[in-house]
């Protein structure tokens, strides 16, 4: 069985800048020892990382994806959302759905957004 690892924006910066060693992390990616777990969140930070060349590391985190598995953690409020059922689910005595806090991709972990345009948000 694989484990999930998750690795601060700071750790994916030293790895894509060859900071700390990567062959084991590599390695074990490959060999499907590891799943590395990434999220919004770590865009927004790669995004306000500008000295730190955040396409370098996007780079790094699209090979490391091609090596292996990579998944996406949902976002959190998805995640109390479906705890919520679940919990109301085994207080009526019925079967709870499955808590999936993780995707493959990170359009599959985005919220419904609306579909009014920003112009329209912006008048009221």
């Amino acid at each position: 069985m694989c484990k999930r690892v998750y690795l601060d924006t700071a750790h994916w910066i030293d790895l894509a800048k060859g900071n700390r060693p990567v062959v084991d992390f590599e390695e074990a990616v490959s060999d499907g020892k590891v799943v590395p777990v990434l999220s919004y969140t770590h865009l927004l930070e790669l995004a306000q990382q500008q000295e730190h060349g955040w396409r370098t590391v996007a780079k790094y985190i699209d090979r490391v994806r091609d090596m292996g598995t990579t998944q996406w953690a949902r976002f959190r409020d998805r995640i109390e959302q479906a705890e919520v059922e679940a919990a109301f689910a085994r207080f009526l005595e019925i079967e709870p759905p499955r808590i999936q806090p993780f995707r493959d991709s990170l359009v599959e972990t985005m919220p419904d957004l609306p579909h009014e345009p920003i112009t329209e948000k912006l008048k009221n």
